[in-house]
């Protein structure tokens, strides 16, 4: 069927690497075949799509976006399909592609409620999911966030937010957080965190706590003042082979400035997603 790429309001995401499959409810075992996008595009599928629900209904809508060239012109084209309602694709928006490499590196950030956000190399477009219309554009972060390793966008409870590395490695090095002021459109430093020492933190939970190696941090989602991540950790022994790879889901809180291992959650292969349950039901095939 998939993996999941995102999750809303209780209805998880699915994909492969190039196209959306199906829409899932877990709880009540039903899923959405989705047509294919009339997309062309060779960039991961997860970077230029998402799910969003309409505001006070039981309706989801799914979202892609991709890149057309017009007489040597890129153009960002913007296409909707509303689950149970739609047979088709259809074209809702086009922007103008002002950078030359007009990639999509992030995946866009649905903020819970009625807004999607875009994040190109040209800035942050905000869609209104109701109307299906661009609303507002802004800028990206004073730093560099399109160079490796880039930034992270994820929503911040009532901000967009991006995590950027200023220091050291991915792995062990200081972050700072900024946060985007809606009403201003513009970015200031919220916090800054890291470096971490995640063998403390780890106790003597894994097999090799002396020498371990962390290979990358993968930002996950947003709970209140809390930020949840994913740690690649290996021991420096095994580096070469990465036989002994295990993923551990750390919490970290701006207020405290404390880091936190998730106790609850196994060592081991996973994925990390903010969800809630719902008792929506999907169609099984477009009507």
């Amino acid at each position: 069927m998939g993996l999941v790429m995102a999750t809303c309001h209780g209805i998880l995401l699915l994909c492969t690497f190039s196209t959306l499959t199906f829409a899932v409810n877990p709880i009540l075992k039903c899923c959405f075949r989705i047509p294919n996008p009339p997309t062309n595009s060779k960039c991961f599928i997860s970077n230029r799509s998402t799910i969003a629900r309409v505001p006070r209904t039981a309706n989801f809508k799914l979202f892609v976006a991709d890149v057309l060239n017009v007489l040597g012109v890129n153009w960002y084209v913007f296409y909707v399909l509303t689950i149970g309602v739609d047979n088709t694709w259809k074209e809702i928006a086009r922007k103008k592609a002002i950078d030359l490499k007009c990639y999509f590196l992030w995946d866009p950030v649905y903020n819970g409620e009625n807004d999607i956000y875009w994040i190109t190399r040209d800035g942050v477009t905000v869609m209104d999911v109701d109307r299906e219309i661009i609303i507002r554009e802004y800028p990206l972060p004073p730093p560099r966030v399109d160079y490796a390793p880039i930034g992270i966008f994820s929503w911040m409870g009532d901000r967009l937010s991006c995590i950027v590395l200023v220091k050291g490695f991915s792995s062990a090095g200081a972050y700072q957080i900024y946060a985007l002021d809606l009403d201003l459109g513009k970015w200031t430093l919220y916090h800054e965190m890291g470096p971490f020492d995640y063998g403390a933190i780890c106790g003597h939970e894994l097999d090799f706590d002396i020498n371990i190696s962390i290979l990358g941090l993968r930002f996950r989602f947003w709970i209140n003042d809390q930020i949840f991540f994913i740690a690649l950790i290996d021991s420096s022994i095994n580096r070469k082979s990465f036989s002994g790879v295990k993923k551990i889901i750390f919490c970290y809180n701006v207020k405290t400035r404390q880091l936190t291992k998730i106790d609850d959650i196994i060592v081991g292969h996973f994925e990390a997603w903010l969800h809630t349950n719902t008792l929506v039901s999907l169609p099984s095939t477009p009507t």
